[in-house]
């Protein structure tokens, strides 16, 4: 399986990359792959992300004043997310340079690639 997300600030790579392990990890995707929708992403996403970024980017070394908010911004309708076939979709469209701005996981492997 594989999941990606649109970003489009590729300052939060590594925001970004700590969601998406984070998701590949998890019982959602090892045991109800099936359950698994743009919007249920948004979801984890909107509850997750701040930690996430404290914890895989700022470690707590800059001024996040602002910071959630804009995460929760960037990325604040389910159509950021894409699932298996819409990547290679997303890609057709867009290529791979795309400033690292999106990234995606195969839960296969664990591994990020950034476009």
């Amino acid at each position: 399986m594989q999941i990606g997300i649109s970003y489009g600030d590729n300052d939060f790579m590594h925001t970004m990359s700590g969601f998406l392990r984070m998701v590949a990890d998890s019982a959602l995707v090892r045991c109800y792959p099936e359950q698994i929708t743009k919007e249920g992403l948004l979801t984890i996403y909107r509850n997750t992300i701040y930690g996430i970024y404290l914890a895989n980017q700022s470690c707590f070394m800059y001024s996040d004043e602002h910071t959630q908010e804009y995460l929760l911004k960037r990325v604040d309708r389910a159509d950021r997310f894409y699932i298996n076939e819409d990547i290679g979709l997303y890609l057709e469209r867009f290529g791979t340079g795309c400033n690292s701005e999106f990234a995606y996981i195969d839960t296969g492997t664990n591994q990020v690639i950034y476009c």
